[in-house]
């Protein structure tokens, strides 16, 4: 997973390996552990979220220009497939934007 901008800018990084082992870093990555480990109930959410079909729907989707200023883009990659989006605009992808919930809450993300 990649984030950009906001209004300061940022850029960060979050690598999630199948053991759920995970490693954050980038611009503005701040304080804190910047790696760690998905419990199992974390890896068993985000296995059951990345297969979903979906999230491949999602990835085919067309995402139209941003609708906000200072918004933060994702960008999700799952195996082979990529989601886009900002997360102020009113068509959010929701299966990635769940993937994205789900590691922000276990990451410092």
């Amino acid at each position: 997973m990649r984030r950009t901008g906001g209004f300061i800018g940022v850029e960060q990084t979050l690598v999630v390996r199948p053991d759920g082992v995970w490693a954050w870093g980038g611009a503005d990555a701040g304080g804190g552990p910047h790696s760690g480990r998905l419990t199992s109930a974390q890896r068993a959410e985000l296995a059951r979220l990345a297969r979903s079909p979906a999230l491949a729907a999602e990835a085919r989707r067309k995402q139209g220009p941003a609708q906000c200023a200072d918004g933060y883009t994702y960008q999700l990659t799952v195996g082979s497939l990529t989601v886009s989006w900002v997360d102020c605009d009113p068509d959010t992808p929701p299966t990635a934007v769940a993937i994205t919930d789900l590691l922000a809450a276990a990451t410092p993300l």
